[in-house]
């Protein structure tokens, strides 16, 4: 049993269920910037599914592709933003595809300017409020 109470046999502690019927996994930030290797990319989604699916084996999963704006420029393979994102991207949608999971693309919905329709901070790639209240429209509209 862990410290804060949460163990298999007891579901509470930290107030999350230990066999889920639902799990969102929003990745591909920092492993765009940091330059994971595409397979090694991969195998993680697959790990998480594997890992969510032996506790129940029922769980619906949603690969969530944030958006990922550019400060510097609109154009998708320059300026602040590697080109390695749309590359895991396409790949964690193969990945959802695979597994009979849902994907949500954010990124797409927001496109490059999500700062500037008001949904992000202009020097910070995370949603505001009203860019919050969007992804969970989106997240709604898949569940």
């Amino acid at each position: 049993q862990s410290p804060g109470g949460a163990s298999p046999s007891t579901p509470t502690g930290f107030g999350f269920p230990t066999q889920p019927s639902l799990a969102i996994f929003s990745s591909i930030l920092n492993d765009a910037t940091y330059g994971s290797h595409p397979t090694a990319f991969e195998e993680s989604l697959y790990r998480r599914v594997w890992a969510v699916r032996r506790g129940n084996d029922a769980c619906s999963i949603a690969f969530m592709a944030p958006s990922y704006p550019s400060n510097t420029n609109s154009d998708d393979s320059v300026g602040g933003r590697p080109r390695s994102y749309q590359q895991l991207k396409r790949i964690m949608r193969g990945v959802a595809e695979d597994t009979s999971s849902a994907f949500i693309d954010v990124d797409s919905y927001f496109g490059q300017t999500g700062n500037g329709k008001g949904w992000q901070g202009t020097a910070d790639i995370h949603p505001n409020s009203t860019g919050y209240g969007i992804i969970a429209a989106l997240v709604e509209a898949v569940v």
